[in-house]
């Protein structure tokens, strides 16, 4: 193969990696570039183009929004900085150098910071509202992902959410449900209501690696089609706090997840304020599995 072959071939595969790149950003295929990016953070998330100027409070008119070339002279630095703080967006994915748009957090063994950061939350929410979705498939070796809906506005009868993405994969394996159960009870005594829903998984790793547009043009989460769990239950629950979770051998994940609850609880991290007194109902489950 001669070295224009070359070319052209590389060519042609970076052109069908952008594409599938395009698919995978809710792009339909397209190229796009940082004016459609903007555009489309902000009409996925229920702000339709006209009403960008009022929803930003920038320089920004009508007209500017109808030209590509009007538009991109208004997007300096504290517009692109507006846009990514607004809707918790990485400026990597605006510029076009990064596939995921959304930073995903990290609370795996780590429960403190995911206190830390849900209070950090309410002191800087502009509206203080906030709920959220567990959302698995129920199978083995699978992602799952908890999402935080912060709600930010309203236009006109559409809510405008902000979304925080928050790690829980490998929901099976016994430290990540003792882990994630606990940024479950958290989040829940402070009266920000975690629902679960299972969906396929396709459609959860889209979410889970953070580059999807969410949004669901100011819909919500709670758009979603997935049948309904219920995730507080694993707070109060050693029955549903095992559910999933693989036993390994000899019941060993079971009851090592029984064991990091109980830890977890004496240092205040399972109390979803729920029920008190649950925890002899863990311990008897642990003694039945020895």
């Amino acid at each position: 193969m001669v070295f224009s072959e070359i070319n052209a071939f590389i060519s042609i595969i970076d052109r069908i990696r952008r594409k599938i790149s395009g698919k995978a950003n809710g792009a339909n295929g397209s190229e796009d570039n940082i004016v459609d990016r903007i555009i489309r953070i902000f009409e996925s998330h229920g702000v339709h183009k006209n009403q960008i100027p009022d929803f930003c409070d920038h320089d920004l008119t009508i007209a500017d929004v109808q030209n590509e070339q009007a538009l991109i002279k208004k997007l300096d630095e504290k517009f692109l900085t507006f846009v990514c703080e607004k809707f918790a967006i990485r400026r990597e994915w605006i510029d076009g150098v990064s596939n995921q748009i959304y930073p995903i957090h990290d609370f795996y063994k780590k429960p403190e910071h995911f206190v830390k950061f849900l209070d950090g939350l309410f002191e800087n929410s502009e509206e203080g509202l906030l709920s959220g979705a567990l959302l698995t498939s129920g199978k083995k070796k699978e992602n799952s992902i908890l999402l935080l809906e912060e709600e930010l506005d309203r236009m006109e009868t559409t809510s405008i959410y902000r979304y925080h993405l928050c790690d829980a994969t490998a929901f099976y394996y016994w430290k990540s449900r003792a882990y994630t159960t606990a940024c479950v009870a958290y989040a829940w005594r402070k009266k920000v209501f975690i629902h679960g829903q299972f969906l396929p998984q396709t459609q959860i790793d889209k979410i889970a690696h953070g580059e999807f547009l969410l949004g669901w043009s100011g819909h919500g989460v709670h758009s979603l089609k997935g049948r309904k769990w219920y995730p507080e239950d694993m707070t109060i629950n050693p029955d549903a706090y095992l559910k999933g979770v693989d036993p390994e051998t000899d019941s060993y994940g079971q009851k090592a997840a029984l064991a990091l609850w109980m830890e977890l609880e004496e240092k205040g991290y399972m109390d979803s304020g729920l029920e008190k007194n649950v925890r002899i109902l863990f311990e008897n489950k642990l003694s039945q599995l020895r």
